[in-house]
């Protein structure tokens, strides 16, 4: 059979996977999920038979090392955390049947380290080029949300008196901000480093462009969690600028905005005026004891609740699949006020895993983080930081990694760094 092309590697390949990924975070889940699926085939297809179709130096790599590359990268190996401790909570749990969903949502800290470990680091062309397709992915999708949003103007904003969010796809308006939020970072990131792969006038242009257009569609959005990770990661790489550019106007600049950003959309922004001001209500409502089925109310009641869980099982937790009933049962004995319907489980990813995993859940999840941050000092990379800020801030208000485009948004985005990250390890390149 005839190849079919002598500059297709492994990598090539690899990156339409990633891209079947990010378009599948948007539009369907199923693709989202086969994405995954085949991504991690790719690893499984031994060099001696990828080189049949393309032309390689494929036999330089022993499929057992490609197999087990994970494991040289060590940041890859310490994802496998939280799915370690969660498969030994199945250990002690009595509900096998959510155990196991759980398990199957975590899957991906399993298998995509695995993935990316038997491909090669991204060169910097490539790692520019998955940004860009990132950035456009949302950029687009965004675009579309906003369409419907004029379209649909009066009918959206008076749901947003009432607690509702604009749409998004699959209803992950907190997720969908955080990957705005993300991409408007990554974009910075680009800008910063004077990363192009072409025509550089051209492309920091339209880097200009994108991060104007997305600054103003997270706020229009009115996700406060889009907002707030925004204001932080701007903070961080306003810090970053001044201290290893030397270029204080600029750092100056964005603190401004910092400051003024928030007036002026309030001001300006009929979707955050409506949005602030239901918040404002409803934490009004909280403080006069009637808090009853009032969304930000029953978050923080659900965090309450699980922290009780967390405190009486401080160690194990109750175990992975049992948190859903062991939470229906302290709704009905101390809050039998709240509708079922509005009953959800603890919008705090630490408070999820102390509750389900223990105390091991939580130095789970946090050693992975540290790991990968002190990790030959990638805490000087400030994509990475902004990542960890954008995640870890969404920990507090939301149990990000309990939902299929959660862990999805959590561990590509991740990987995708570090696998450009790991390249300094080979080449003579400051990727830092």
């Amino acid at each position: 059979m005839k190849k079919i092309s002598s500059l297709i590697q492994r990598n090539h390949i690899a990156l339409f996977f990633i891209v079947v990924n990010l378009v599948g975070l948007f539009t369907s889940r199923i693709l989202m999920s086969n994405g995954m699926i085949w991504f991690f085939a790719l690893a499984l297809i031994p060099n001696s038979v990828l080189s049949i179709f393309f032309e390689r130096e494929q036999h330089s790599i022993v499929f057992k090392e490609q197999i087990t590359g994970f494991i040289k990268y060590k940041p890859f190996l310490a994802q496998l955390c939280i799915i370690v401790v969660a498969l030994f909570g199945c250990i002690y749990t009595t509900d096998i049947s959510n155990g196991f969903k759980i398990i199957t949502t975590y899957s991906p800290f399993l298998f995509m380290p695995i993935a990316f470990g038997a491909i090669k680091a991204f060169t910097k062309k490539q790692f520019i080029f998955i940004l860009y397709a990132y950035t456009g992915i949302v950029f687009i999708a965004t675009i579309i949300i906003l369409i419907n949003y004029f379209l649909h103007y009066d009918t959206i904003n008076i749901g947003l008196k009432q607690g509702q969010a604009i749409p998004t796809p699959y209803h992950e308006h907190i997720r969908f901000s955080l990957m705005i939020c993300f991409s408007i970072c990554a974009l910075i990131y680009l800008a910063i480093k004077n990363y192009t792969i072409s025509n550089a006038k051209i492309e920091k242009r339209i880097q200009l462009i994108m991060i104007c257009c997305l600054v103003i569609a997270i706020h229009v959005l009115s996700v406060r969690s889009g907002i707030l990770s925004l204001y932080i990661c701007l903070m961080a790489i306003a810090a970053y600028i001044i201290i290893y550019y030397k270029k204080y106007l600029y750092g100056i600049c964005i603190l401004a905005f910092i400051v003024i950003a928030p007036i002026i959309s309030y001001s300006l922004i009929p979707s955050v005026q409506n949005k602030i001001n239901y918040m404002l209500w409803d934490l009004d409502q909280m403080k006069n004891n009637n808090a009853k089925n009032y969304s930000d109310a029953e978050r923080i009641t659900s965090i309450v609740a699980g922290w009780k869980i967390a405190q009486k099982n401080i160690l194990f937790g109750v175990g992975t699949g049992d948190i859903n009933q062991e939470m229906n049962q302290l709704y009905e004995q101390d809050y039998k006020w709240l509708a079922i319907k509005n009953r959800k489980m603890p919008h705090n990813q630490w408070v999820w895993l102390w509750a389900s995993n223990g105390i091991l859940g939580v130095a789970g999840l946090l050693f992975s983080i540290l790991y990968v941050l002190f990790y030959h000092k990638q805490y000087k990379n400030i994509l990475l930081i902004c990542f960890f800020i954008i995640t870890i801030s969404s920990f507090l208000y939301e149990h990000t990694l309990q939902t299929q485009v959660g862990v999805a948004f959590y561990v590509l985005s991740l990987l995708i760094i570090l696998n450009y990250l790991r390249g300094k390890e080979n080449v003579d390149e400051n990727r830092i």
